[in-house]
């Protein structure tokens, strides 16, 4: 039976590789979309996401935006030099520039989540890869409804670094108060900390030579800001395909390396380097305990990803 799966995304460049993935995995049923502020605004996340579910052949999953700002009031992110002006490279402006119509996505993503928890509680995951606004205010709303549900998957934090600021990763850093908040729920959560998510590289080679035809076109200039993002900021010819992994992690956790932990996130002060910071300690009897994917197999993973895209 296939897992019936909500994505939460902020939808850049890696959420996007993340639900063409998805959509070409025949053991995932996906349910619905909600779109959260981060990388960009809520609404050009579901613009964005609208594109990919088309690109896919899943037109019709249905799209719902969240949260325009974090709990603490921060709205999106500048984050142009990293994902595009348009969170995809420029493709997607230049999509919708060709349509007569943009479709206007209803703002009830809060709604959404707790109704498909209420509806198929253990039967129900959720993977989060933008910031956690939207999963917090669901918590919020109705923690017994959203605890009931099989497992929560977030990308998001790192305890070796952080890509914002030394100490932080984005996700945790533009929303440490509802990251706090998810962690410290009673709902069962794996987290894929840049720990693991910058172990697989993607690089211009790799999608050149595995994908073929409009997909290749697709994903080759939806990455091209990207590539140069990574090649200014780490030195890598390639970047990270974060968001990938816990897709990939649904059918086959197999391929990840698994331990459990107790994870706080610093949330104060805001303007600090250390907001967003996450830190483990080893688990106590007393305290949440969260299940981190800290190793992969990364030729696995790649081999899984190329092979999924060329089934759409």
């Amino acid at each position: 039976m296939a897992t019936k799966v909500i994505v939460d995304v902020d939808t850049g460049v890696d959420d996007a590789i993340a639900i063409l993935t998805l959509l070409a995995d025949s053991e995932i049923e996906l349910l619905s979309v909600t779109t959260v502020t981060g990388n960009i605004d809520c609404v050009q996340a579901a613009k964005n996401t609208k594109l990919m579910l088309t690109k896919g052949g899943s037109p019709d999953v249905p799209i719902s935006t969240g949260a325009t700002k974090s709990r603490s009031g921060r709205k999106a992110a500048s984050a142009h030099h990293v994902h595009g002006s348009d969170g995809l490279g420029e493709i997607a402006d230049k999509y919708w520039g060709t349509v007569s119509e943009t479709p206007v996505f209803p703002g009830n993503a809060t709604e959404t989540l707790v109704a498909a928890a209420e509806k198929y509680g253990p039967e129900l995951t959720i993977v989060a890869t933008g910031p956690l606004t939207n999963i917090a205010n669901a918590v919020l709303a109705d923690p017994v409804a959203m605890s009931s549900i099989r497992s929560l998957f977030v990308m998001g934090g790192g305890f070796r670094n952080g890509n914002v600021t030394p100490y932080a990763e984005f996700n945790a850093n533009f929303d440490p108060i509802a990251f706090s908040t998810v962690l410290h729920s009673e709902m069962n959560i794996t987290l894929f900390p840049l720990d693991v998510t910058e172990q697989v590289v993607i690089t211009r080679d790799d999608i050149t030579t595995n994908l073929s035809g409009d997909l290749q076109q697709l994903i080759v200039e939806m990455t091209g800001k990207y590539i140069e993002f990574h090649q200014k900021a780490v030195g890598i010819n390639g970047f990270f395909v974060h968001d990938a992994l816990p897709i990939i992690a649904l059918s086959r956790p197999a391929l990840f390396q698994f331990e459990a932990a107790n994870v706080y996130v610093v949330t104060h002060p805001e303007n600090s380097s250390y907001c967003g910071q996450t830190l483990r300690f080893l688990p106590q009897s007393d305290a949440k305990e969260t299940r981190l994917a800290m190793n992969c197999d990364v030729r696995a993973i790649k081999q899984r990803i190329w092979s999924l895209l060329n089934t759409l």
